[in-house]
This record gives structure tokens, C-alpha cells and sequence, in this order.
């Protein structure tokens, strides 16, 4: 497996991963600005990522999201997806929920918050990644699925920001 720019706190985590190192002819695009969600940011993320696909021969696994926030992140990570789909059957989507930690939102001071939220921690993404694609690639008998949402926790959103006053 190959990890296209592992400096983030994901591409760490998947380092860490022993079966990163295995041999499975797969790579893992994980970069993408999280933090500045503005249409201009987010349209560059999204050329970068088709400009990196159309380079690459590979079996590409994208990380995306889970998250249904109207945002221009949301709307150019469902496009990646779109374009992946639609010209390379040889790839794989991850879909993941928000990560405990920063950027997001709930976790800054005065934060509001509404609903329910599903989080993972970062640890759990990179071993849910690495199993979910190594369960992909021995088990899948035609390929036809693409798309696998990983789980995390579902819970309040007020109770996360009701735990974090406590500190």
C-alpha cells in the first residue's frame, strides 16, 4: 500500500499500520484541507485530487466523508467521489464520521451544538481503513460495491460539548 502525503494526523496513524507496509498493490489519497471549507480552497483540493488520478495506474482508496454539513468541503468530497466512480472501476471509497479532535467544530470553545454526531477517533480510522480494505480486496468477488462507510459512535452533540465544559 502506498500513502499519497501521510504528514496529517490520518496519514500518521495509517503509518503506524503494519499492514501499510504489505504489499497490496493499492493507494490511499487521504489529503484534503478540512480546515478552511471556503469554495476556492475546496475546488483546488478537488483538482488536485483528479489531476493525482489521472497520473496514477494504481487502485486508488479515497477517504471521504460521512458528513451531510452544506459545505463546499461536503459538496467537492461527494464530486471526488463522483469522478472516481465514474472513470476508474478499480478504486475504492471510504466514507468516515467526524474525528475526535480538531478541526472540528465541536470541539472549540463556545461551541453550539444540535442533533446527534458520529465520531471516531483518529486510531480507529487508520485500522478501520487498513481492515476495510484488506477485507476488500481477499472477499470481493466482483469489485461492484465501491463505497464502504465505516462506523464510529453516534452520540448527542450537546453531550460532547457538555463533557468538554467539564475540563
Amino acid at each position: 500500500m502506498k500513502l499519497i502525503n501521510g504528514n496529517g494526523q490520518l496519514g500518521l496513524h495509517l503509518k503506524n499500520q503494519k499492514h501499510l507496509h504489505d504489499g497490496l498493490d493499492v493507494t490511499i489519497y487521504h489529503t484534503w484541507n478540512v480546515a478552511d471549507k471556503s469554495k476556492s480552497v475546496q475546488q483546488e483540493e478537488y483538482e488536485k485530487f483528479t489531476r493525482f488520478v489521472r497520473k496514477t495506474n494504481d487502485r486508488i482508496v479515497f477517504i471521504s466523508t460521512k458528513s451531510d454539513n452544506d459545505t463546499w468541503y461536503t459538496w467537492y468530497k461527494q464530486k471526488a467521489e463522483g469522478y472516481l466512480l465514474s472513470h476508474y472501476k478499480d478504486c475504492m471509497i471510504l466514507r468516515l464520521p467526524t474525528f475526535i479532535g480538531t478541526p472540528c467544530k465541536l470541539f472549540e470553545a463556545n461551541a453550539k451544538a444540535w442533533g446527534e454526531v458520529e465520531l471516531i477517533s483518529v486510531e480507529n480510522a487508520a485500522k478501520e481503513i487498513i481492515n476495510a480494505i484488506t477485507f476488500q480486496l481477499k472477499q470481493s468477488k466482483n469489485g461492484l460495491n465501491r463505497i464502504y462507510n465505516i462506523k464510529g459512535e453516534t452520540i448527542s452533540a450537546q453531550l460532547v460539548v457538555d463533557i468538554l465544559k467539564t475540563k
